[in-house]
Protein backbone atom coordinates (compact mmCIF):
# COMPACT_ATOMS: atom_id res chain seq x y z
CA UNK A 1 0.00 0.00 0.00
CA UNK A 2 2.81 2.34 0.86
CA UNK A 3 4.55 1.56 -2.44
CA UNK A 4 1.34 2.33 -4.38
CA UNK A 5 1.00 5.73 -2.66
CA UNK A 6 4.64 6.52 -3.33
CA UNK A 7 4.21 5.67 -7.03
CA UNK A 8 1.08 7.84 -7.34
CA UNK A 9 2.79 10.70 -5.51
CA UNK A 10 5.85 10.38 -7.79
CA UNK A 11 3.75 10.46 -10.95
CA UNK A 12 1.82 13.54 -9.79
CA UNK A 13 5.02 15.26 -8.66
CA UNK A 14 6.78 14.57 -11.97
CA UNK A 15 3.76 15.74 -13.95
CA UNK A 16 3.69 19.13 -12.23
CA UNK A 17 7.47 19.46 -12.32
CA UNK A 18 7.76 18.90 -16.07
CA UNK A 19 4.62 20.81 -17.00
CA UNK A 20 5.78 23.87 -15.09
CA UNK A 21 8.92 24.02 -17.24
CA UNK A 22 7.17 23.65 -20.59
CA UNK A 23 8.53 25.82 -23.38
CA UNK A 24 6.60 28.40 -25.28
CA UNK A 25 7.37 28.95 -28.95
CA UNK A 26 6.86 32.37 -30.46
CA UNK A 27 6.10 32.28 -34.17
CA UNK A 28 8.77 33.96 -36.30
CA UNK A 29 9.23 34.20 -40.03
CA UNK A 30 12.50 34.84 -41.81
CA UNK A 31 11.60 35.65 -45.39
CA UNK A 32 13.58 37.02 -48.35
CA UNK A 33 10.71 39.23 -49.45
CA UNK A 34 7.64 40.81 -47.88
CA UNK A 35 5.53 43.90 -47.30
CA UNK A 36 3.49 45.39 -44.47
CA UNK A 37 0.53 47.72 -44.91
CA UNK A 38 -1.53 49.44 -42.24
CA UNK A 39 -4.28 52.06 -42.20
CA UNK A 40 -6.98 52.99 -39.66
CA UNK A 41 -9.05 49.86 -40.33
CA UNK A 42 -6.66 47.11 -41.50
CA UNK A 43 -3.22 45.72 -40.99
CA UNK A 44 -1.81 43.35 -43.64
CA UNK A 45 1.52 41.54 -43.67
CA UNK A 46 2.60 39.46 -46.65
CA UNK A 47 5.72 37.44 -47.31
CA UNK A 48 7.05 34.92 -49.80
CA UNK A 49 8.17 31.42 -49.10
CA UNK A 50 5.45 30.14 -46.78
CA UNK A 51 3.32 27.08 -47.29
CA UNK A 52 -0.42 27.55 -47.86
CA UNK A 53 -2.11 26.94 -44.53
CA UNK A 54 -5.78 27.72 -45.09
CA UNK A 55 -8.17 30.00 -46.98
CA UNK A 56 -11.15 31.88 -45.54
CA UNK A 57 -13.90 33.48 -47.62
CA UNK A 58 -16.73 35.79 -46.59
CA UNK A 59 -18.71 37.61 -49.25
CA UNK A 60 -16.28 39.53 -51.45
CA UNK A 61 -13.29 39.01 -49.13
CA UNK A 62 -10.81 36.14 -49.42
CA UNK A 63 -7.97 35.61 -46.94
CA UNK A 64 -5.26 33.05 -47.58
CA UNK A 65 -2.82 32.50 -44.74
CA UNK A 66 0.63 31.57 -45.94
CA UNK A 67 2.05 31.82 -49.45
CA UNK A 68 0.41 34.67 -51.38
CA UNK A 69 2.18 34.81 -54.73
CA UNK A 70 3.02 32.18 -57.31
CA UNK A 71 6.40 33.69 -58.23
CA UNK A 72 8.53 36.74 -57.73
CA UNK A 73 8.94 38.50 -61.07
CA UNK A 74 11.46 41.08 -59.90
CA UNK A 75 14.64 41.21 -61.96
CA UNK A 76 17.62 40.94 -59.65
CA UNK A 77 20.34 43.50 -60.28
CA UNK A 78 23.50 42.79 -58.34
CA UNK A 79 26.40 45.16 -57.88
CA UNK A 80 29.59 43.19 -58.54
CA UNK A 81 31.92 46.14 -58.01
CA UNK A 82 31.03 49.81 -57.41
CA UNK A 83 30.74 50.54 -61.17
CA UNK A 84 29.71 47.10 -62.45
CA UNK A 85 26.18 45.66 -62.26
CA UNK A 86 24.97 42.22 -63.30
CA UNK A 87 21.36 41.44 -64.26
CA UNK A 88 19.92 37.95 -64.88
CA UNK A 89 16.39 37.90 -66.31
CA UNK A 90 13.54 37.07 -66.74
CA UNK A 91 12.64 35.32 -63.52
CA UNK A 92 10.74 33.07 -63.90
CA UNK A 93 12.13 32.14 -67.32
CA UNK A 94 10.95 29.79 -70.05
CA UNK A 95 13.21 29.02 -73.05
CA UNK A 96 15.91 31.70 -72.80
CA UNK A 97 17.80 33.22 -69.90
CA UNK A 98 19.48 36.60 -70.41
CA UNK A 99 22.57 37.93 -68.70
CA UNK A 100 23.47 41.61 -68.96
CA UNK A 101 26.41 43.50 -67.58
CA UNK A 102 26.33 47.28 -67.25
CA UNK A 103 29.10 49.65 -66.30
CA UNK A 104 32.81 48.98 -66.28
CA UNK A 105 34.86 46.90 -63.91
CA UNK A 106 37.78 48.61 -62.29
CA UNK A 107 40.09 46.73 -62.62
CA UNK A 108 38.77 45.42 -65.96
CA UNK A 109 37.56 41.84 -66.16
CA UNK A 110 37.34 39.45 -69.08
CA UNK A 111 37.39 36.16 -67.24
CA UNK A 112 33.91 34.89 -66.42
CA UNK A 113 32.43 31.53 -65.61
CA UNK A 114 28.72 30.66 -65.49
CA UNK A 115 27.56 27.59 -63.60
CA UNK A 116 23.93 26.49 -63.18
CA UNK A 117 22.85 23.73 -60.80
CA UNK A 118 19.46 22.30 -59.89
CA UNK A 119 18.11 21.95 -56.33
CA UNK A 120 19.85 18.58 -55.98
CA UNK A 121 23.22 20.15 -56.81
CA UNK A 122 23.52 18.55 -60.25
CA UNK A 123 25.42 20.62 -62.81
CA UNK A 124 22.99 21.68 -65.56
CA UNK A 125 25.04 24.24 -67.47
CA UNK A 126 28.60 25.51 -67.39
CA UNK A 127 30.49 27.84 -69.73
CA UNK A 128 33.05 30.61 -69.94
CA UNK A 129 31.35 33.09 -72.27
CA UNK A 130 32.66 36.17 -74.02
CA UNK A 131 30.13 38.69 -72.73
CA UNK A 132 29.63 42.00 -74.52
CA UNK A 133 28.49 44.63 -72.02
CA UNK A 134 26.32 46.29 -74.69
CA UNK A 135 24.06 43.32 -75.50
CA UNK A 136 22.50 40.67 -73.24
CA UNK A 137 24.10 37.24 -73.37
CA UNK A 138 21.60 34.42 -74.07
CA UNK A 139 21.53 30.95 -72.57
CA UNK A 140 19.13 28.48 -74.22
CA UNK A 141 17.06 26.74 -71.55
CA UNK A 142 14.39 25.02 -73.66
CA UNK A 143 15.74 21.56 -72.75
CA UNK A 144 15.80 22.24 -69.00
CA UNK A 145 13.01 20.79 -66.86
CA UNK A 146 10.68 23.11 -64.94
CA UNK A 147 11.91 23.84 -61.43
CA UNK A 148 14.29 25.89 -59.31
CA UNK A 149 17.86 26.54 -60.43
CA UNK A 150 20.85 28.21 -58.83
CA UNK A 151 22.72 30.47 -61.24
CA UNK A 152 26.28 31.30 -60.25
CA UNK A 153 28.54 33.80 -62.02
CA UNK A 154 32.19 33.89 -61.07
CA UNK A 155 34.60 36.64 -62.10
CA UNK A 156 37.81 34.64 -61.76
CA UNK A 157 40.32 37.47 -62.13
CA UNK A 158 38.43 39.70 -59.65
CA UNK A 159 37.79 36.88 -57.17
CA UNK A 160 34.10 37.84 -57.06
CA UNK A 161 31.14 35.49 -57.22
CA UNK A 162 27.39 36.21 -57.44
CA UNK A 163 24.48 33.78 -57.16
CA UNK A 164 20.81 33.92 -58.16
CA UNK A 165 17.87 31.63 -57.48
CA UNK A 166 15.83 31.30 -60.69
CA UNK A 167 12.58 29.54 -61.57
CA UNK A 168 11.99 27.72 -64.88
CA UNK A 169 8.33 27.59 -65.95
Amino acid sequence: MMMQRLTIFSVIFLHFTFSSYAQTADLWLISPYGHDFQNEDYQISASAGEFVIETHQSGDYILTQGFHQTFDSRTPVVEVLPDLELMVYPNPFKDVLLLKLSGEANPPTDSWEIKVTDVLGRKIHREKPDINAQAPYQIQTDRWASGVYFFNVRFTDLKEEKSFKLIKK
